[in-house]
């Protein structure tokens, strides 16, 4: 069974990590943005996960869900692609394209 954590700006990265730990030995998990956030909340997890962001880390996947968010704006964009992960780029020039 694959599990669902659910992130917000409150969101250790050190207990998400272990979280995900845990998760993975039961089955899986994947990450997501909880519905009631808004947009300065979306700019907190981008400046809480930036930093330590790498390819394929659980900060990498938790800004990936922010720049698939609706409530992704201009500046979020501009500062998620300052990162460099390409699947983050990806993802947002299909955003601005379509």
């Amino acid at each position: 069974m694959i599990h669902k954590i659910y992130v917000g700006p409150d969101t250790d990265v050190q207990d998400l990590k272990k979280e995900m730990r845990k998760r993975l030995m039961t089955g899986g998990a994947v990450v997501r943005l909880r519905d009631d956030l808004l947009g300065e909340d979306l700019l907190k997890i981008i400046d809480c996960y930036s930093p330590q962001a790498e390819r394929h880390g659980i900060q990498a996947s938790v800004l990936l869900e922010v720049a698939k968010s609706d409530k992704l704006s201009q500046e979020m964009a501009e500062k998620l692609l300052l990162l460099g992960l390409p699947e983050i780029e990806n993802v947002i020039k299909e955003k601005h394209v379509g």
